[in-house]
């Protein structure tokens, strides 16, 4: 039976996408068309989920806004928890145990799921917890996990031995059961360390799901994997660039692998590729944007911030 509830994970920082989460939170990022946390939004309301649970930490009114207004759009239910101070992924299961007396989905705001089954794990799950999997590439540096005869038996540098290594995706069911073994001392701390060991030491068995044709191998938490994300996207919707409608573009050339946001002014003469220009940016005439996140102010009184092969810098 498909869970009727999802927990989705809005507290992290973005540190890894400095600066631009300084301004924009992560789960708000726009992914070509949308933010990222409204992938995740829809594909479970497309397998029945209407109840949702949300953590927020920084930014969040401005994320609590958005989504009280995609809840009220798509007629879901949303409730918030707003953590203090990061709790982690364990501490903030432990938050929420009142609302918790039923199956779930855990889901990481950033886990891009076109290509991905929910239907298929739910399948696969025959435990009190299931974690989603793939394949890992040999130049991978993910800490892997394990898994044997179809459940984890290993998670690297945290508990158990041997399997077959696999990634995790940021995807888990869980069942009421299973949260008996979170950790009674601790507030803050993450599930692997928390729940899971624990389970596994008494002998619990936590299933794997795995999707071997998973292909979203690009980490979005990241300025790299933030590009590289959403050129993977634009070339499963089959585009070559994406142009918002509330933007305003000069005579300029819009290369491939482009994506212009809401409200963006880009004047005459600029050239333009593998490139996200975000919401608010403003380019003047003559600049050429090569491999960049364009971080723009809706004051217009700052100068963009770029981020180019590796760097910030400001033009």
């Amino acid at each position: 039976m498909i869970p009727q509830l999802a927990y989705i994970l809005c507290a992290g920082e973005g540190t890894r996408l400095i600066p631009i989460t300084e301004y924009i939170p992560k789960c708000l990022l726009p992914v070509v068309d949308k933010p990222m946390v409204c992938y995740v939004f829809d594909e479970l309301r497309c397998i029945g989920i209407k109840k949702f649970i949300v953590n927020l930490f920084v930014h969040f009114r401005e994320i609590r806004d958005n989504l009280e207004a995609y809840a009220k759009k798509n007629k879901i239910q949303i409730i918030f928890l707003q953590e203090k101070r990061i709790l982690g992924t364990g501490g903030a299961i432990k938050n929420a145990l009142n609302y918790l007396n039923e199956p779930f989905f855990l889901v990481n705001c950033d886990f891009i799921p076109s290509g991905f089954s929910f239907k298929n794990m739910v399948k696969a799950h025959k435990t009190g917890a299931t974690l989603a999997l793939r394949p890992k590439k040999s130049y991978e540096t993910y800490n892997p996990v394990g898994v044997k005869r179809k459940y984890v038996c290993r998670v690297e540098n945290i508990f158990g031995c041997g399997g077959r290594d696999y990634v995790f995706l940021g995807v888990h069911i869980l069942t009421s059961d299973i949260l008996k073994f979170l950790d009674k001392r601790l507030k803050i701390f993450d599930i692997f360390n928390g729940l899971y060991k624990n389970a596994f030491l008494n002998k619990e068995k936590i299933s794997a799901y795995i999707q071997n044709d998973y292909w979203f191998s690009a980490d979005p938490g990241t300025l790299k994997g933030y590009l590289q994300t959403n050129f993977k996207m634009l070339e499963l919707k089959k585009l070559k660039s994406y142009i918002s409608k509330r933007s305003k573009i000069g005579d300029s050339k819009i290369g491939d692998k482009s994506i212009i946001c809401d409200n963006v002014v880009i004047c005459d003469n600029a050239k333009i590729s593998n490139s996200i220009i975000l919401s608010d940016s403003y380019i003047k005439s003559d600049i050429v944007i090569k491999d960049s996140i364009v971080l723009g102010n809706p004051d217009r009184d700052l100068i963009n911030s770029v981020y180019v092969h590796g760097r910030i810098r400001n033009f």
